[in-house]
């Protein structure tokens, strides 16, 4: 895991610098029922 380590800590990602660029589309993707088919795929 190189970054991002948890939507339920978002803030702490933003905090420290780790948060990916894409993880509110990758989120609102989950959220709406089409998972991403691998932990790195982009959105």
């Amino acid at each position: 895991m190189d970054g991002h380590y948890g939507f339920q800590a978002a803030w702490m990602d933003w905090l420290m610098g780790t948060e990916f660029p894409d993880w509110q589309r990758a989120f609102e993707r989950v959220r709406t029922g089409k998972p991403l088919k691998s932990l790195k795929e982009r959105c």
